[in-house]
């Protein structure tokens, strides 16, 4: 079965005087081989969804549906029909798609003959991969304009603006941008290292803190005897919980903070050092050289494209 040509002719984004549409995001997504491995990750889902020992049962599959419903705030059932209908799906390729995930979560398989287009289709749309390509395309063809190259269409521009995409993002990491990135970035890249012990129970956490503080046991003795795991930690502050990365921060080292909410449990944590982000770290380097010309692309998209799809 074909793709559905309303949605692809349907614009996306523009750039200049020209209308980028599903059809040149497809297209791109063929150029980069990424359509080639949309089918093969739909061919794994069918092959593991066919070597299932047991068929997904009704409560799963409505757990999976609720669940993607509430991601993208589709609540009511109006909502999520009519998102189907936008993108050229009904509800049995929605539940294809999440069968093929659950499957996939479950076992492997090895992907047999080809896969029709349709299920293709319902995975890049419910994936959210379309929409990620549709960013790819919009960075390519801005990065082209910031270069002064008129980016034309996809085919056969498309290599042309790849180019200037590649010599945008190059040019894009000067030492001083690096510094005033890692100026704005110095709070969220201190690296911490912590010692953590969680509890299933409030109470069981508060007698720990107890122990720790007035007893001056240590977090391994208060481990041992409430027999949970001490676990030692390290993470830059923006990758550590919110709820802890506030108190770990303003703790000096050496403090038990705590007890805090963790999930469905609560966390006593001590603060073993602080490092501060410098240019001269490599972890650091490999992070501003990620994240600079990201930054520097994302500024252009947002001067020079204007999207008709809301993503």
């Amino acid at each position: 079965m074909a793709l559905p040509r309303e949605v692809l002719d349907r614009a996306v984004f523009a750039a200049g005087d020209r209308d980028y549409r599903w059809a040149d995001v497809v297209a791109a997504a063929r150029y980069w081989s990424r359509w080639a491995e949309l089918e093969r990750r739909t061919a794994q889902g069918l092959a593991a969804l066919a070597g299932l020992p047991e068929k997904i049962g009704r409560a799963e599959l409505d757990e999976a549906k609720q669940a993607f419903r509430y991601a993208r705030r589709l609540i009511a059932a109006e909502e999520m029909d009519a998102w189907l209908e936008r993108w050229g799906l009904d509800a049995r390729d929605w539940s294809g798609y999440l069968r093929r995930q659950i499957a996939c979560e479950r076992a492997t398989g090895e992907p047999g003959s080809p896969v029709n287009e349709t299920d293709v289709w319902a995975d890049a749309v419910c994936s959210g991969v379309l929409a990620e390509l549709a960013r790819a395309l919009a960075g390519r063809v801005a990065a082209a304009e910031a270069g002064g190259i008129e980016p034309g269409p996809v085919e056969p521009g498309l290599a042309r603006m790849e180019a200037e995409h590649a010599a945008f993002m190059a040019d894009a990491l000067t030492p001083e941008a690096a510094a005033r990135a890692l100026e704005l970035r110095n709070a969220d890249w201190v690296r911490l290292s912590y010692t953590a012990l969680e509890f299933p129970e409030a109470s069981m956490a508060s007698e720990a803190a107890l122990l720790v503080r007035e007893d001056r046991l240590s977090p391994a003795d208060v481990a041992g005897r409430a027999g949970v795991p001490l676990e030692e930690r390290e993470a830059f502050l923006e990758d550590v919980e919110p709820g802890l990365s506030e108190s770990l921060l303003s703790a000096p080292t050496g403090e038990v903070v705590g007890p805090l909410r963790v999930g469905n449990g609560f966390a006593l944590l001590r603060v073993d050092g602080k490092v501060a982000p410098t240019l001269a770290d490599p972890v650091i380097q490999e992070r501003l050289r990620e994240e600079v010309p990201r930054r520097a692309l994302e500024r252009e998209v947002r001067n020079r494209v204007q999207w008709h799809e809301h993503l």
